[in-house]
């Protein structure tokens, strides 16, 4: 992955910032129009793009695969949230109360942590 990684940067750095920026936004709008037309192979392609310019995007704002996944586990964590709380919102008031009931048993079992 490395030597892609590289080449993607003697690319950004043998055009600059301004065209890769630029392509960068083409790539986007070519995306969207391939889920609109639900064109698998074109996806593909324009993701592939997509992922390309994104490397330049952030080569040319110094950011960090580290940086990147973190950002990703952060948004993952929270969408998961999310989704359990509106689980819970969904639940009969008969069944939010028995998971009141579970919730508080546990929390008395782990002594109060």
């Amino acid at each position: 992955m490395k030597y892609i990684l590289d080449r993607i940067k003697d690319i950004y750095d043998y055009y600059g910032p301004g065209i890769e920026t630029n392509k960068f936004y083409e790539e986007i709008e070519e995306v969207k129009k391939a889920v609109k037309n639900e064109d698998r192979e074109n996806l593909i392609e324009e993701l592939a793009d997509v992922f390309i310019t994104s490397r330049h995007m952030m080569n040319r704002f110094n950011i960090s695969e580290e940086e990147i996944y973190e950002k990703i586990l952060f948004k993952v964590s929270r969408q998961e949230e999310r989704i359990r709380k509106e689980q819970i919102e969904n639940l009969s008031e008969e069944n939010k109360k028995k998971l009141g009931e579970y919730i508080n048993k546990k929390y008395i079992q782990q002594g109060g942590k």
